[in-house]
């Protein structure tokens, strides 16, 4: 993912990703805390609410439950992560996914064989 991101990135990039943040969870009526990873993205441009410079973590906790949530509704999603071969709108929909609709990467994919998202170039209708 970070790999996609830092290939396709527009306003926002990769700043780390296995740092550990403390989480704070209620069970059994307890507050308890736990370490785990972040994939931290780092705000190049202003883009709506968010300012330049602003750090966003998104848990593994977190990314984990839209893998899981994106490949019970897609079958073709799912093949492609057990895979380790997601495309860049794969890794979109997991950040938009885990940052419950904060994140949109809107990432622009460039290379001729991933054109996903662009219109065919002349060349490649030939």
């Amino acid at each position: 993912m970070a790999i996609l991101i830092d290939r396709y990135r527009t306003w926002i990039t990769v700043q780390g990703i296995y740092r550990d943040d403390w989480f704070l969870f209620v069970s059994g009526g307890l507050l308890k805390r736990y370490a785990n990873p972040v994939f931290n993205l780092i705000v190049k441009w202003p883009r709506g609410n968010k300012v330049r410079g602003q750090v966003i973590g998104i848990s593994e906790y977190e990314m984990n439950r839209a893998i899981r949530k994106l490949s019970n509704a897609d079958t073709g999603f799912a093949r492609r992560i057990r895979c380790l071969e997601p495309t860049p709108e794969d890794v979109e929909a997991i950040v938009l996914e885990a940052s419950w609709g904060y994140v949109q990467l809107e990432l622009e994919v460039y290379d001729k064989n991933l054109r996903t998202n662009k219109q065919p170039l002349k060349d490649d209708l030939e």
